[in-house]
């Protein structure tokens, strides 16, 4: 089950994330407010989401590097939004430095995370140009997890 609309895009909001205020009420299309969905914009760019919840109000958050790969994604222009159901699970790829690390209790307090934080701390990692910035990524997480 998906839902399309047409938006105009606003500003972005503080932390560099555009909202795009969802018309249609989550909860009763999708069985739950902060539903997971997947999110197509101008039918060109996906990602996988959750609907975040504000002010009684439901948005999708685009991000810089959506935002960037989403030809037409500019202020004040009108963009097409397709936002459909998620119900694959969320797991996300560990980079081979992360993944000898996550044992015993330090694995548990990784699946706690939600995926969007597993997904942070994983691209955090996988960006990193110089092993010795992916191993103090990592040994930052480790110390978090801890």
């Amino acid at each position: 089950m998906s839902k399309t609309f047409k938006t105009k895009v606003g500003e972005v909001e503080k932390g560099n994330i555009a909202l795009i205020e969802v018309p249609f009420d989550v909860k009763e299309e999708f069985g739950k407010a902060r539903a997971p969905v997947v999110v197509t914009l101008n039918g060109e760019t996906t990602w996988r989401t959750t609907v975040a919840v504000y002010d009684g109000k439901s948005y999708i958050g685009a991000r810089k590097e959506i935002r960037e790969k989403t030809p037409g994604f500019e202020v004040g222009k009108t963009i097409t939004v397709e936002i459909a159901f998620d119900d694959q699970p969320r797991e996300v790829e560990l980079p081979p430095e992360l993944k000898k690390c996550l044992v015993g209790k330090i694995s548990a307090a990784w699946k706690k995370l939600s995926f969007s934080h597993q997904s942070e701390w994983v691209k955090s990692i996988n960006e990193a140009k110089k092993q010795e910035t992916k191993d103090k990524r990592v040994n930052q997480l480790l110390a978090k997890l801890a």
